[in-house]
């Protein structure tokens, strides 16, 4: 089985939407935008494989203006949030952003071929502001995941704030690595900055993430 990080592909590829999700049943508009994005990818995958920054550019248009970047990043720190200034907390959610879009756009063309996805029967109605959004992807030659989506409603439009690959949150598994580099930036320092200062050894890690 890949990593939760090359199965991100996935993940934000089903997100493509439009203002129709505020409308419409979200699981009919995953299928038809997984779709369609899939095979924007495959008519211009020779010229995304001669340059890496057009699949970033590509994976940051049709998936950042669907995901609530804030609210997962604020998640993904969880209680350290609170202790953050607003200026830390924008760059957080900046780098946080940035690493979900480059590995995005690193697995993109490596699997653009290769999923299957499956859209299992839930229950939705109308009206409903939050939702779990299920399907289940399969790479070939391997055995189906199942790949929930929760969205909430905000401003008209479906946001995502989360996802679970086979029973695993991505907020939650983020969650562990930065708390502890938190930690670590953390003892480093003595008196009342200690937790400032493990927030901002998070900060440059991610930053060194995405620029290597």
């Amino acid at each position: 089985m890949r990593s939760m990080k090359s199965l991100l592909l996935f993940f934000l590829s089903s997100c493509l939407v439009h203002t129709v999700w505020a409308l419409s049943d979200p699981q009919l508009i995953v299928k038809a935008t997984a779709d369609q994005l899939m095979l924007e990818v495959q008519l211009k995958k020779t010229e995304l494989e001669a340059d890496p920054q057009k699949v970033y550019m590509l994976a940051d248009k049709y998936a950042s203006p669907y995901f609530d970047y804030s609210a997962m990043t604020q998640s993904a720190v969880g209680a350290f949030w609170r202790q953050a200034s607003d200026k830390q907390k924008q760059k957080l959610t900046t780098q946080f952003k940035q690493l979900l879009v480059k590995t995005y756009g690193t697995a993109l063309l490596g699997m653009s071929s290769d999923i299957s996805i499956e859209y299992p029967p839930y229950h939705f109605e109308e009206g409903q502001t939050s939702v779990v959004v299920p399907t289940r992807m399969q790479l070939e030659g391997a055995p189906a995941i199942p790949v929930n989506y929760r969205a909430v409603l905000r401003d008209g439009l479906w946001k995502v704030i989360d996802i679970t690959i086979d029973g695993i949150s991505l907020v939650t598994n983020f969650r562990s690595s930065f708390k502890r580099e938190i930690q670590i930036g953390a003892s480093k320092v003595k008196g009342s900055g200690r937790i400032e200062a493990g927030i901002d050894r998070l900060i440059r890690s991610l930053a060194e993430k995405n620029a290597s």
